[in-house]
């Protein structure tokens, strides 16, 4: 069985920009637009967090860590590039993407400001949703 603390802080590093935040650009999937946002991943609370501010401090949105069901390097999952003024599509970096899908359905297609960010967020996230259903998993009753 897994501690409860398996998600605490003392496993992660707590200057990683993946918990102290980060400039990014998101959109739901249904969506062709981005938006700026700055996300963070609060360990406390086990939420997916995102501000229309650039500061953890300032009102924000909460996704729960337990309803995200996977993450995705590259494009996003539904694709509808965005078009310029000339009607003509807009080339986008997909290697500083990565799509979160939740377990209700749909979910958040994020860009980053570099693949090292993507490529670290990544990591993180596929660790803490390990960790969360192995948890998940231990608290479950066994028959």
């Amino acid at each position: 069985m897994i501690p409860d603390h398996s998600l605490g802080e003392n496993q992660f590093d707590k200057d990683s920009l993946v918990f102290k935040g980060t400039a990014v650009e998101q959109k739901f999937f249904n969506k062709s637009t981005y938006d700026p946002k700055f996300m963070w991943v609060n360990l406390k609370s086990r939420t997916l967090c995102l501000s229309e501010h650039n500061s953890r401090d300032r009102s924000h949105k909460e996704a729960s860590l337990a309803d995200v069901s996977g993450v995705i390097a590259g494009p996003p999952v539904r694709l509808k590039a965005p078009l310029g003024a000339d009607g003509q599509p807009i080339l986008v970096n997909y290697d500083m993407c990565m799509s979160i899908k939740f377990v209700r359905g749909g979910g958040i297609d994020v860009k980053f400001q570099s693949v090292a960010d993507r490529d670290l967020w990544l990591k993180t996230m596929v660790r803490i949703i390990s960790q969360q259903k192995e948890l998940e998993k231990s608290n479950t009753p066994q028959h």
